[in-house]
């Protein structure tokens, strides 16, 4: 079975760019238990950390997060 946060990352840093919609798709599935989780946190740094250029929602979103 493929490694979720590798897939996931792969997909959503195509282009480079983490945008609106995607962090839509982000925040859902995050916050779909009511808890952010540490390894849940350490994903989106490390998606930040990838991404050539993040969106003003990704941005609010990460720092909520944090």
């Amino acid at each position: 079975m493929a490694n979720w946060k590798s897939l996931l990352s792969k997909v959503l840093l195509a282009d480079g760019v983490i945008d609106a919609p995607e962090t839509k798709i982000l925040k859902k599935e995050i916050f779909a238990d009511g808890v952010v989780d540490n390894e849940e946190v350490d994903f989106l740094v490390s998606l930040r950390n990838a991404a050539k250029e993040t969106s003003p929602e990704f941005n609010k979103f990460f720092c909520f997060v944090m």
